[in-house]
């Protein structure tokens, strides 16, 4: 999380996928980034297409840690299946 400011004033970033719970103070500097850029940025989101792919978020509840928080993305690719869990956020 700490370098994502650095990662979207570098880098091609066409949106941003939060994790469920309330934004701590890196989220809301990275956000104030994300608005200057106007790029769009999600929070707690269930589903996500990708072209012919679909990125399935499993962690949708919101808990008192901020760790508990953590997205779980869970996708098949060419009959393989793919669980990503951890971090605050997801760059697409």
């Amino acid at each position: 999380m700490g370098e994502a400011v650095n990662l979207v004033n570098n880098s091609k970033v066409e949106k941003i996928i939060f994790n469920c719970g309330p934004y701590n103070d890196l989220e809301k500097e990275l956000i104030n980034v994300l608005d200057k850029k106007r790029i769009p940025y999600y929070s707690c989101i269930k589903e996500l297409n990708i072209d012919n792919n679909k990125l399935y978020f499993l962690q949708t509840k919101e808990y008192d840690n901020e760790n508990d928080n953590s997205n779980v993305i869970y996708t098949e690719l060419n009959g393989y299946k793919f669980m990503f869990m951890g971090g605050c956020i997801n760059y697409y």
